[in-house]
């Protein structure tokens, strides 16, 4: 169950590439938290009839990993339902 729940939980995701510098992962951190904070954002948010919950990189991560902290056989039948393509 928690598996099938874990997308609704993170929602929207945005990443950046490994080798990206920490500073700049920071950066983008700290202005979608921000940008979410913004009268005017929500306010045109609000008009468009769209509702924007933050949820920090931390909690994105701990969810992440508890989804993939699964046992082999959950990752098996997983992979039958969730495609990667690299």
């Amino acid at each position: 169950m928690g598996i099938k729940a874990a997308p609704l939980a993170i929602g929207r995701a945005f990443a950046v590439p490994p080798p990206t510098p920490a500073d700049r992962v920071a950066i983008l951190r700290e202005a979608f938290a921000k940008v979410l904070k913004d009268p005017e954002f929500l306010a045109e948010g609000k008009k468009a009839k769209i509702d924007f919950n933050y949820i920090s990189a931390e909690q994105v991560l701990k969810d992440f990993t508890a989804l993939l902290n699964q046992t082999p056989e959950t990752l098996k039948e997983m992979g039958k339902y969730i495609k990667l393509e690299g």
